[in-house]
């Protein structure tokens, strides 16, 4: 909990009554309310309920999507727009509370409840958008609210991730605590095995950026098919400097082929590494010592066999090694052509492959730098790759090569 003075006898009642009127649901709701309680607003409340249940709901999906946002002159925008940074920080918290995703659940929502919840939904999504800083007291108290799961993590991170890298130690510390107590060993798969799921990758990614310390483990928890075969087959690389950064860059992998902007930040990444291309090759080389995995392991992929997360990271690994020195070819090019073989191919036939987007990357690295080591790499690859698509992307790939490349024995 914050560390703040305890709420008054008048924030209790206040927040008591608010939330049985709006039906909010959760033993500790009340509880954060009263905290979160001001006589501001307490009438902003009031205020805003009114022109939220007279604005009609039609359309404000639209008006809410994302990179849109309400009309300036939307009713419930208007309202908080003109309202005091503070006070709209405390009411992005409290349209949080009262749409049905919070206390709908096991009821029936009148029409007007539901409009309403939809106007709330939408106007959380604009506030959210707010750029002003928080008070340092407020967003501790939001980031606790995230801790005992009475708010969300998406709309927490969203807030959290304008912050700079002189924001108070407090919010850093209840970040990574946020880390290990929401995410911690299991990743945020809760129905599966660990694996770093969209939200752990945000918050991981945020602590990046702020330049907080991380450990491997804080990106692959034990029990993870691949950070326990890493930790174990390689622990210099497991414990090796500039790993973990690695590790959280590549869990973001580059579109098919990766823009500018993602290769300078992957220079800078690999920069730090001792040895770059002893790091990323041995990352690949890894691939085809993954046990297979069973029904529990891929529960969320259509994959046979890797995980999404880890075929994020192979992706984003062979990009990486074409960033490396010219001079580490003649070695990576068998660890390209094999971690391509593994990924292009899978279990059950030619229909199911284990990564196919990082298999595609390999060849594609593979016909860049031509020459016939790559050559013939591409042309093994071809007698062992069965998918449809892949075997096109191999027929473009040797197309692209020099006509004194091709062939050659």
């Amino acid at each position: 909990m914050t560390s703040a003075p305890g709420p008054g006898d008048g924030a209790r009642a206040w927040a008591d009554g608010a939330a049985a009127r709006f039906s909010l649901g959760g033993i500790r709701t009340a509880e954060f309310l009263a905290l979160l309680y001001t006589p501001e607003l307490a009438a902003a409340v009031e205020g805003l309920d009114a022109v939220v249940r007279d604005t009609p709901a039609v359309g404000t999906a639209r008006r809410g999507r994302a990179g849109t946002g309400p009309r300036p002159a939307w009713a419930p925008r208007v309202f908080t727009d003109a309202l005091p940074a503070d006070l709209r920080h405390r009411l992005l918290v409290w349209t949080e509370l009262v749409p049905a995703r919070r206390h709908g659940i096991g009821r029936t929502l009148t029409p007007p409840d539901a409009a309403a919840n939809d106007v709330y939904r939408v106007l959380h999504r604009h506030l959210r958008e707010d750029g002003a800083p928080w008070e340092a007291g407020l967003l501790s108290l939001y980031l606790d609210m995230c801790l005992a799961h009475v708010v969300d993590v998406h709309s927490v991170l969203a807030v959290c991730e304008r912050l700079t890298a002189d924001a108070p130690a407090e919010h850093l510390e209840r970040l990574e605590e946020m880390g290990v107590r929401r995410f911690g060993a299991r990743g945020d798969q809760g129905s599966g095995p660990p694996a770093p799921g969209p939200e752990h990758v945000r918050l991981l990614r945020l602590l990046q950026r702020l330049d907080r310390s991380r450990t491997p483990e804080d990106v692959l928890p034990p029990g993870d098919l691949f950070g326990d075969l890493l930790s174990t087959a390689r622990p210099d690389l497991w414990n090796g400097t500039g790993t973990a950064d690695l590790l959280v860059h590549l869990l973001e992998p580059p579109s098919t082929r990766p823009s500018a902007a993602w290769r300078r930040r992957t220079a800078g990444h690999l920069a730090a590494l001792p040895d770059a291309a002893a790091t990323v090759l041995g990352i690949l080389d890894l691939a085809p010592s993954l046990p297979e995995a069973g029904p529990r392991d891929r529960w969320d992929t259509s994959a046979d066999h890797l995980r999404p997360h880890v075929q994020d990271i192979l992706h984003g690994a062979v990009w990486c090694a074409d960033l490396l020195p010219e001079e580490a070819r003649e070695a990576a090019v068998p660890v390209l052509e094999q971690a391509a073989a593994f990924t292009g191919t899978g279990p059950g036939g030619s229909r199911k492959v284990r990564a196919e987007r990082a298999a595609s990357a390999a060849v594609r690295v593979l016909a860049g730098w031509g020459g016939p080591h790559g050559a013939r790499a591409l042309a093994r690859l071809g007698a062992v790759i069965e998918k449809e698509t892949l075997r096109r992307v191999l027929a473009a790939a040797e197309a692209s090569l020099p006509a004194a490349s091709r062939g050659a024995p």
